[in-house]
């Protein structure tokens, strides 16, 4: 459990007393935030701060990577299915 420290020295936490000596490197309080960062992906995160690459393309629907939420409420549910079972055996082209 190394997490902190200060200098170029690295404290272990965990009780172990492995203490050591860092060369060449500073300490940061910057945690990336990983997620997908490509706008035009389904799931993007716009909190993301480096792209982990798990964007996502295929079609969705709704407002975001809840591809089954046809209202765009953040929840699957009855609404969802009348949207469904209302465009159930229509062409494409109708709806």
């Amino acid at each position: 459990n190394f997490n902190s420290g200060s200098g170029n020295i690295l404290y272990d936490h965990a009780g172990n007393q492995n203490h050591g000596t860092i060369n060449g490197a500073i300490w940061s309080t910057d945690v990336p935030v990983l997620g997908c960062t490509d706008a035009d992906a389904c799931n993007y995160d716009e909190a993301a701060t480096d792209d982990d690459g798990s964007c996502d393309f295929e079609p969705c629907s709704g407002g975001g990577g809840c591809p089954y939420d046809s209202n765009g409420d953040g929840e699957i549910g009855s609404a969802d299915l009348l949207d469904f079972l209302v465009a159930f055996g229509q062409a494409c082209s109708d709806l």
